[in-house]
């Protein structure tokens, strides 16, 4: 079956705060709300709905197309995809943007 998957490709950045947000938030201070937060670590995690479903297809024993745009941190990510059996030559990238 030929599959040609659009969406997004991007990097999901998940970090580990400690406490909890309701620790920070005033309640008498909803309508100006403003916070910044120390986080203790962070992970960069490939992500976005077209590269995911396309990985999971891949793994499934096809071989899917990706039709999305990237920034220019893609090079890295489309190895792997293509490395895992996603086809991303119609991946158009930005040089000037961020994945």
């Amino acid at each position: 079956m030929n599959s040609v998957i659009t969406g997004s490709i991007a990097f999901d950045y998940i970090m580990s705060f400690p406490g909890r947000f309701r620790e920070h938030i005033l309640p008498d201070q909803l309508d100006n709300l403003s916070l910044s937060f120390l986080v203790e670590s962070m992970k960069q995690q490939r992500g976005g709905c077209a590269a995911n479903i396309a990985f999971n297809l891949a793994m499934l024993g096809e071989r899917p197309r990706v039709m999305a745009t990237a920034g220019q941190d893609f090079g890295e990510y489309r190895r792997w995809l293509e490395q895992h059996g996603v086809d991303t030559s119609l991946v158009q990238e930005y040089p000037d943007e961020f994945t």
